[in-house]
């Protein structure tokens, strides 16, 4: 069973009501364990088929093995093993997978809407513009444990470009849907933070990377990331966080509205976050 942006608007509370929430991206007001037990009967739920590898695929996800858990689950085009695939997407990251896997599944959403009819298309692509906005969120927020500074910029320009169709889909609902993805994805974001490890894909291809390749010839080493100590990188994530709604309606807010984005957080704090980028 395919459990969508339904579900999850459906059982989560979002700070605000009525109009008010409809003209902005609202962070949850709810502590981090109630939003948990909110998501799990729709993100995890117990006894959820899954993958018949689904060993395999912990494996590469745990090792940060990108090429070959993304050949597999590319490989995939029989319906009944794309739903389980999304089923093990869809709950490992709710444990707090990295950007990998939420790639993944925000485009494997995309793919499967595509092959079906458009209404029943339309919840699968409202969650697989959900998933894109909140990988833009990991790589801002996660990307400021990378030792490398480049390499979180470089890879959100990655995201950014890869999620266009996602995107611009989103751009195309109404301003009170656009706001309620936006508020999903930032109380998916809150749901997970605590969960979610140094991400070695967000933490690579940056200058840091190249010069290491550089060094060697020009030949692709085997590059491993370095991470910041947390009472380094947490304040900068706190800030980047507490600028992430506003900065988010005003992503999410087109000339069509006839409104006025919000004003910007902090300059500080805004200058430090690349989610401030427009599509």
């Amino acid at each position: 069973m395919l459990r969508t942006i339904a579900g999850l608007a459906a059982l989560m509370v979002l700070a605000g009501s009525g109009a008010a929430m409809a003209q902005v991206a609202t962070p949850p007001k709810e502590d981090v364990a109630s939003l948990r037990e909110r998501l799990e009967p729709t993100m995890n739920p117990a006894h959820r088929p899954l993958p018949r590898d689904v060993a395999a695929l912990d494996r590469w996800m745990a090792a940060g093995a990108d090429g070959p858990l993304v050949d597999r689950l590319r490989a995939v085009k029989d319906g009944d093993a794309i739903v389980l695939d999304m089923n093990w997407e869809q709950s490992r990251i709710f444990d707090g997978a990295g950007l990998t896997v939420v790639l993944a599944y925000a485009n494997t959403l995309w793919r499967v809407a595509a092959a079906v009819p458009e209404e029943d298309g339309r919840e699968l692509k409202d969650s697989a513009a959900l998933y894109s906005l909140y990988a833009l969120h990991l790589v801002s927020l996660d990307g400021v444990k990378c030792a490398d500074d480049s390499a979180p910029d470089n890879r959100f320009t990655q995201v950014l470009a890869q999620a266009q169709p996602m995107l611009a889909y989103l751009r195309l609902l109404s301003r009170a849907d656009r706001m309620n993805v936006g508020s999903l994805s930032l109380a998916l974001e809150r749901a997970t933070a605590a969960l979610r490890p140094n991400d070695a894909t967000i933490c690579s291809g940056g200058l840091a990377q190249y010069g290491q390749d550089q060094a060697a010839g020009g030949a692709k080493t085997a590059y491993v990331p370095g991470f910041k100590d947390a009472d380094v990188w947490r304040p900068d994530q706190d800030k980047r966080r507490q600028a992430l709604p506003p900065e988010l309606t005003r992503f999410l807010t087109t000339p069509d509205d006839g409104l006025d984005p919000p004003p910007p957080a902090e300059p500080a704090a805004v200058a430090a976050s690349p989610a401030v980028q427009g599509p």
